[in-house]
């Protein structure tokens, strides 16, 4: 049963190879899962994506790259994949596996054919909802995440895109960076992840997508058989800052020497919040100065 269904047909127009070749469909399980399904059958493809709203914004003291952490270990096993069968439950069909963290959500990825997007979204399930978190598993990936750490100081365009969010203040949720520090994803152990899934990982506060060659209804009818049962214990309330709004006192300037050839450079400044009518100027703006080759900033300069 789903409830709350809205349902956007669209019909093509003659001669357009651009024109939307499905029907969209939107609703909201009793469970307040919610959940976005496009038909398109130009492919004999199916694209899955489990947005949760669990990233580094709501991360405590402590937890600084626990998203990510957890982003690792949901490869490493589940209940009902051991080691390695995540990834090859989906590869074995010729699908794509995968998942990434941004600062306010976690999102996990399967690309399948067709005719198997079902296991693909039984793996989606699995991974968010019952990873093993086997500590030997886990004290093994702190390794690899470290090491990407630690490549990212080589990078310098990362280094200054960390430099550049430091320089916020500190009681923003945007200040640490997504992979977090070394001394705290050291300190990580199975029942601190165990504990943040519980607090965050809610159907309340995530979104199911899929688009491609389905049926949305059959589509909407499996999901709720494999999310429908699953309640929340709480509200997930989205992170808000002390400040509420990024306002440095005064110009301040950071330098940084490294053993590069070039000089990286980044100027930041507030501007008005995603929620302001003004931010669509900003991203127009954006897309003049450095949106691509086309750019006034790419044929100045490059």
């Amino acid at each position: 049963m789903t409830t709350a269904v809205t349902s956007f047909a669209e019909g093509k127009t003659p001669g357009s190879p651009s024109a939307d070749p499905g029907r969209t469909l939107l609703t909201r399980l009793p469970n307040g899962l919610t959940v976005l399904v496009k038909k398109d059958d130009r492919f004999p493809l199916v694209s899955l994506r489990l947005y949760v709203h669990a990233g580094p914004a709501y991360e405590r003291a402590g937890e600084e790259g626990i998203s990510h952490v957890l982003e690792h270990m949901a490869f490493k096993g589940t209940e009902k994949r051991p080691k390695g069968m995540v990834a090859a439950d989906v590869e074995k069909t010729g699908g794509y596996l995968n998942a990434a963290t941004s600062f306010d959500y976690t999102v996990y990825i399967t690309d399948m054919t067709r005719d198997h997007w079902k296991t693909g979204l039984d793996v989606l399930k699995d991974q968010a909802f019952n990873p093993t978190l086997d500590p030997q598993e886990l004290e093994s990936e702190k390794d690899v995440v470290v090491a990407e750490l630690k490549r990212g100081e080589d990078n310098p365009g990362q280094r200054l895109f960390r430099m550049t969010q430091e320089a916020a203040p500190k009681d923003t949720p945007y200040y640490h960076p997504i992979i977090g520090y070394e001394r705290t994803v050291r300190n990580f152990s199975s029942e601190a992840i165990r504990d943040y899934i519980s607090r965050l990982y809610q159907p309340q506060s995530m979104l199911l997508v899929a688009c491609g060659d389905l049926d949305p209804e059959e589509f909407l009818a499996e999901s709720s058989r494999l999310f429908g049962d699953l309640g929340n214990k709480h509200i997930v309330r989205p992170p808000v800052s002390e400040t509420g709004i990024f306002s440095p006192k005064g110009f301040t300037a950071t330098v940084e020497e490294g053993p590069w050839n070039k000089v990286h450079f980044s100027l930041a400044f507030p501007v008005p919040g995603i929620k302001d009518m003004r931010s669509s100027q900003l991203d127009v703006l954006a897309q003049i100065l450095g949106g691509d080759a086309t750019s006034r900033f790419y044929r100045t300069y490059k």
